[in-house]
């Protein structure tokens, strides 16, 4: 089961990674929308991860993911880039982490 959940993080990464550099300045389309939808995915999971037991129970964890959801809203105000996309990759870990 373990390594199921890592393949599966592993092929989330590497599909942002793909779509981002398979996208030509004059067509940006599929990335955006692919960007857009997994923000919003990244950002459902940080806004219901109170209700994972484990986080429940710990009031300092609840802290730092009210401190992680303010750092990833201020993401909508950065060029999208290569550090960017790091920050991506970090949060898309952090929720796999969180749900499993």
């Amino acid at each position: 089961m373990k390594k199921e959940m890592i393949l599966q993080m592993i092929n989330i990464m590497k599909n942002l990674l793909k779509k981002y550099m398979t996208t030509s300045e004059d067509d940006s389309t599929d990335f955006m929308v692919f960007l857009n939808e997994e923000l919003q995915n990244i950002a459902n999971k940080l806004n219901n991860a109170h209700l994972i037991a484990e986080v429940k129970e710990d009031k300092e964890i609840i802290k730092k993911i009210q401190e992680v959801k303010k750092k990833f809203n201020l993401l909508k105000d950065e060029e999208i880039d290569e550090k960017y996309l790091q920050k991506i990759l970090k949060y898309q870990k952090l929720v796999h982490e969180l749900e499993n």
